[in-house]
């Protein structure tokens, strides 16, 4: 049971007032080395109550209870001969987690998304420093999406995302990356991507790798750039977008007579930062601070552009993204990278 994920969601929505009441626990592995294995397992309880105003504007409250286990699991042989898993290294860490977020949606929807309208979400969450480690800290972070939809197939879309954590552990927020990824890469400064994140963020050195994988802001999407990409207790993003139509009606015959329509087309720009209040020189410094480990190329900026184009491909039960991004780096424009992804627009 332990390595096993669960989910589970009570709503009380029969009156003005809804209350949601969840129960989880996340079970992930990672490997250590060839005969050990990481396991991270994040298990709680959540409760929200949602107050709205009208029919546009809510406050939401939350309170949730966090705890985390980190284990090494080496591999042995037992008094039968099998293998199995054995635990040689444990830590754990829990927390209570009050938040408070005022939201704001009047948009209009259309096949892929938001087309008209604004929305907005600003939430802050506060750590009192209760639970085993004492993790103590105030994050703000704000959400702020505008669409202007243009005749009857266009839309304008921009978003701004900023957060800034306070206090004596301060959150830090990962800046990049596409939500719901199911495959695609492409290089940084020129270098080819190992993955999709930072190898830094999984190293068993790093003394604040619980702290920095649960409690962690994600801001997101910064497509062209890995997960993680920058990361910091401060950030800011610049999502901008101009949605069209891309093909309207396609058949096909072979291999397969299947039948697309409303096939959504945009071309995007994202610009986002992401930085620490404890070296202020990030902005004209080009060393790469500490917490990138050694895995770095280039010289180093808090800054990250990048542009491309995309598709939307409904599928019936979900949304299919296709992307293609460059990013900005000292020689230019890298080579085109693809992503493959889900989810609705933004």
């Amino acid at each position: 049971l332990e390595n096993s994920d669960y989910f589970f969601q009570y709503g009380y929505l029969k009156n003005k007032m809804d209350y949601y009441f969840i129960a989880f626990q996340n079970a992930n592995f990672f490997q250590v080395d060839y005969y050990s294995l990481g396991r991270l397992r994040h298990y709680g309880i959540q409760s929200i109550v949602s107050h709205p105003f009208n029919r546009f504007q809510r406050l939401d409250y939350g309170l949730s209870w966090h705890n985390i286990n980190y284990s090494i699991l080496e591999q042995e042989i037992n008094d039968f001969g099998q293998y199995e898993y054995k635990s040689t290294y444990e830590s754990n860490y829990s927390t209570v987690l009050p938040r408070v977020s005022w939201i704001y949606d009047n948009s209009v929807f259309g096949f892929t998304g938001p087309v008209d309208g604004f929305r907005q979400n600003t939430t802050l969450t506060v750590s009192p420093g209760y639970g085993s480690n004492n993790l103590a800290f105030q994050t703000f972070k704000s959400d702020l999406r505008k669409y202007w939809r243009i005749g009857k197939d266009y839309t304008v879309a921009v978003r701004g995302f900023f957060g800034k954590s306070m206090g004596p552990n301060k959150q830090k927020f990962f800046l990049g990356g596409i939500p719901y990824l199911l495959g695609g890469g492409g290089e940084t400064n020129g270098v080819s991507d190992n993955g999709n994140f930072r190898e830094v963020i999984l190293d068993t050195s790093n003394a604040s790798m619980i702290h920095d994988i649960y409690f962690t802001e994600y801001a997101w999407p910064l497509r062209g750039a890995r997960f993680a990409e920058r990361l910091g207790n401060n950030t800011a993003l610049i999502n901008l977008e101009v949605r069209f139509p891309f093909i309207n009606y396609l058949a096909l015959g072979f291999p397969l007579k299947v039948i697309f329509g409303n096939i959504r087309g945009h071309a995007f720009m994202d610009i986002g930062a992401a930085w620490d209040d404890d070296d202020p020189t990030n902005f004209t410094n080009n060393q790469w601070p500490d917490r990138y480990g050694g895995n770095v190329s280039g010289e180093y900026s808090p800054w990250i552009t990048t542009a491309g184009l995309g598709t939307k491909i409904n599928l019936g039960y979900f949304l299919l993204k296709v992307e293609m991004a460059w990013d900005k780096n000292i020689d230019g424009y890298s080579k085109p990278q693809w992503y493959f992804s889900l989810g609705p627009d933004w």
